[in-house]
């Protein structure tokens, strides 16, 4: 089965996303603006050739998308994320066409200006079927969409072969870590800043930010504010393949956004066996509920944060916490699952059925 996939071949979620379509035996193409990543560039075509001037490029990106649906001849058209990628297909005017909301797209764009509440607005009227990674985002999205479009809930999901809990746990000073980007969405400020107060009180505890981003020279300027530069490493970018090493060296994952969809990383987390802490919103809460796989806060408060990361030093309560994370994310989040099911959505779609 042929499935020409339209997103961003940069990020890495597309990546794993397009090896494990490709791995259950469908043949892909990928149309993308951007760079694509080194394991899926033979796939990869560009949307972004042609004049320079805006309104004439995207009218050449819209037809460059039509053309490789008449050469190609794709069962099914795939646009991952509601904005640009689900609105360009939708104006190629191709059926059946599969949505993928990605959370910001969806939960973020279209507060910001009337065009983007267009963009994905048509995206997802257009859609014959509607993925989202949280009950929390479809539900956003058919609001948005102001139509109850067909779909459901389907998570990237997390390689729990890759991402397992360390086979000893170093009861060592206690490290805590973040994998998100150095963006004011994920507040990492406030991460510093509540771990600057434990350091007080556990002067041996130490904090990794893996990720990059606009803020990381601000961050990088609070920590050596608050004086804490020998216990905080900004290591910045990590390759996907040594995630895993990381965060099995860690104690607590930490990871307070204002704003949500099921974040891969909180699911790492889960399978590798941390503690975790997390914001207190309805997307993580369909992963991770409060003293039972993790604890939560306000996204905001550095107090409550603090608080919760001081009860992650009892090893009693990580191992429990991370233990039951373990099991959740084995029994409703394992990748394999996942992509299983994202396989059977591509065959309902091209035989003209819902899934």
């Amino acid at each position: 089965m042929k499935v020409l996939i339209v997103g961003s071949a940069q990020s890495i979620a597309f990546e794993q996303w397009v090896t494990e379509v490709v791995a259950r035996g469908h043949v892909v193409r990928i149309l993308s603006p951007n760079t694509p990543r080194p394991a899926i560039a033979h796939l990869c075509e560009t949307t972004e050739s042609g004049p320079r001037l805006p309104v004439l490029r995207f009218i050449m990106r819209i037809r460059r998308i039509r053309r490789t649906i008449r050469e190609f001849k794709p069962d099914v058209v795939h646009a991952h994320g509601a904005g640009d990628y689900g609105f360009w297909v939708a104006l190629a005017r191709f059926s059946p066409t599969l949505v993928t909301a990605w959370g910001s797209d969806v939960l973020v764009g279209p507060q910001l200006s009337r065009l983007m509440r267009i963009k994905v607005r048509t995206a997802l009227r257009a859609a014959d079927y509607l993925t989202a990674t949280s009950a929390t985002l479809l539900c956003a999205a058919r609001s948005v969409a102001h139509s109850r479009v067909p779909g459901e809930v389907l998570s990237w999901g997390v390689d729990t072969r890759m991402f397992r809990p360390a086979e000893s746990i170093d009861d060592g000073p206690i490290v805590f870590l973040s994998v998100r980007s150095l963006e004011p969405l994920y507040n990492i400020e406030v991460i510093v800043r509540a771990f600057a107060r434990v350091r007080q009180e556990m002067p041996d505890a130490r904090l990794i930010l893996v990720g990059r981003g606009s803020e990381q020279q601000r961050i990088e300027g609070l920590v050596s504010e608050l004086g804490i530069e020998s216990s905080v490493d900004v290591r910045g970018w990590v390759e996907q393949t040594e995630l895993p090493r990381v965060y099995r060296a860690a104690h607590v994952y930490v990871s307070v956004p204002g704003s949500d969809a099921s974040a891969v990383s909180n699911m790492e987390a889960m399978a590798s066996g941390l503690g975790i802490v997390a914001s207190d919103l309805p997307s993580t809460r369909e992963w991770i509920r409060h003293d039972s796989e993790g604890l939560l806060v306000p996204a905001g408060s550095v107090r409550e944060l603090y608080e919760a990361m001081m009860t992650m030093r009892d090893s009693g309560t990580r191992k429990r916490l991370g233990g039951a994370a373990r099991e959740r994310i084995e029994r409703i989040g394992d990748r394999k699952l996942m992509m299983d099911r994202a396989s059977e959505i591509y065959v309902a779609l091209a035989k003209g059925e819902l899934p």
